[in-house]
């Protein structure tokens, strides 16, 4: 529920999406320097994966909703396994 609340803007910024997602794919292309994991990899690519469902016109609600459940599954996978 927190990580809706937070990302809220992502809903609210259809015009400004693209922007905002390679803005993401910055930050997390920083953080893959930091630290080298595979999981920031995986991230840009699932940052990608919806910037192509977006500009083919795909429901838009639906893929914010699928970006943000996959890149937490993506980043929080090692804490729930331990």
């Amino acid at each position: 529920v927190d990580l809706w609340k937070q990302a809220e803007m992502l809903y609210k910024e259809k015009e400004e999406i693209i922007g905002l997602l390679e803005y993401i794919n910055i930050i997390l292309y920083e953080n893959l320097l930091k630290d080298n994991n595979i999981k920031y990899i995986n991230s840009v690519r699932i940052v990608e994966e919806t910037k192509k469902r977006i500009m083919a016109n795909s429901n838009y609600d639906m893929s914010i909703d699928n970006l943000l459940l996959k890149l937490w599954e993506e980043l929080h996978e090692g804490n729930i396994r331990s």
